[in-house]
């Protein structure tokens, strides 16, 4: 089937896939019209090379929005896993982030484990610009504490210094 029209106005109800005559050739909105929501179902967005799948971002087990490299997988593994078997068999890898905007200072943070957040830098910065940042439960400290201005209210609390 062939459209040639411009324009369509209203909705537009499709049965069977939207595919363009070319790899990489066609966007989906531009840059001054695009598109509002882009509603998916519970499955994976995949992300392409100019050869093939090389990443998938899915939802986990808890909801939680997991980014996975797929090009150890082969092929058909790439086509028919599901999101479990992308789990158990991809690398998951760290969502990445620039400081202070400039973009050679990137940092990594990601879940190594259960209740663990690693970072590739060594250092964790919790800033809230300018508001403030709460913990809500327990926090051990192993190794240096450096603070300034620290404003607690609470009870039980335990200072010392080892020497």
């Amino acid at each position: 089937m062939r459209l040639h029209s411009s324009q369509v106005t209203g909705s537009l109800t499709v049965s069977g896939s939207i595919i363009p005559d070319g790899s990489g050739s066609w966007d989906l909105g531009s840059e001054t019209h695009p598109w509002k929501d882009l509603h998916i179902l519970s499955s994976s967005i995949k992300i392409y090379s100019d050869k093939e799948e090389v990443g998938r971002l899915q939802l986990g087990t808890n909801n939680e929005l997991e980014f996975f490299d797929v090009r150890e997988l082969t092929a058909t593994q790439r086509r028919t896993f599901t999101p479990v078997q992308i789990r158990a068999n991809a690398t998951r890898k760290d969502f990445r982030g620039a400081s202070s905007g400039r973009a050679d200072s990137v940092i990594r943070v990601g879940i190594s484990s259960v209740n663990e957040i690693d970072t590739s830098g060594g250092n964790l910065l919790l800033d809230s610009a300018g508001g403030t940042v709460n913990v809500d439960d327990n926090m051990t400290v192993t190794g240096t504490l450096a603070a300034a201005n620290i404003v607690c209210s609470c009870s039980g609390l335990q200072t010392g210094v080892s020497g």
